[in-house]
């Protein structure tokens, strides 16, 4: 539910904030916050999970690692619905 009462704040902004760190996007419109913590939190734990520090050592010799088409895709799709999402809810502050 967005809060009428704030200063209206700029889409674009929210969906490019909410593409670069999920989640941020939300807590500048200042909506969902808790649910944008948790989803900045998965995502931190999400890199961390997958990291992997040989990755940083690839000098061309070697096959870099490689995301498979599926995980490519629903990262895609999520990243453009919170993006899309963010952008909804921050032009409701300009009504």
């Amino acid at each position: 539910m967005t809060n009428k009462k704030s200063q209206p704040k700029n889409p674009v902004l929210a969906a490019v904030l909410n593409v670069l760190i999920p989640g941020i996007g939300y807590l500048y419109v200042g909506v969902r916050t808790k649910f944008a913590i948790m989803l900045i939190a998965a995502s931190i734990v999400g890199i961390a999970a997958t990291f992997d520090p040989q990755s940083f050592m690839y000098f061309g010799g070697e096959t870099p690692p490689k995301m498979s088409l599926i995980d490519s895709l629903s990262l895609l799709i999520v990243t453009v619905a919170f993006a899309y999402d963010a952008y909804m809810e921050a032009k409701a502050t300009q009504k």
